[in-house]
């Protein structure tokens, strides 16, 4: 049986361009950083825990928390006036902590389908890379 597909799309249905390759989705980069500087914040957080332990008011857990809505904090602060920025900070100021504001913050990120919006998004992980780099 054959299958014909349309061939302004590759198998898996991403649109091609002129050439071969596959169009990526307007988010698909900052999704890959996102997933990136996830998984640098999570190693910087442990090594904190690690090396600081935990403070005196509190347990690791509710110090991780506590640092994760500071730097969400800092990042709403610093671009409350962009207001596709201001709504994306302002969902994760409210995260539940077991879900932890920066996750939230890099799930909504990640799944950015819209090319306005991903470029402003990639503005905000520049500026959170920073925050990884000064903990790292």
């Amino acid at each position: 049986m054959t299958t014909t597909t349309d061939p302004g799309r590759s198998p898996g249905g991403l649109l091609r361009s002129a050439g071969t390759r596959p169009l990526p989705c307007p988010g698909q980069a900052n999704a890959l950083r996102a997933i990136g500087l996830l998984s640098r914040w999570n190693r910087a957080i442990r090594l904190q825990a690690m090396f600081m332990g935990p403070c005196a008011c509190c347990a690791g857990d509710v110090q991780t928390a506590h640092m994760e809505r500071q730097v969400v904090e800092h990042l709403y602060e610093r671009h409350r006036s962009n207001p596709v920025l201001e709504e994306l900070l302002g969902a994760c100021r409210g995260a539940p902590d077991e879900r932890g504001a920066v996750g939230e913050m890099m799930r909504l990120i990640a799944t950015e389908r819209s090319a306005e919006n991903a470029a402003q998004h990639g503005a905000l992980l520049a500026d959170f890379e920073s925050v990884v780099q000064s903990l790292e």
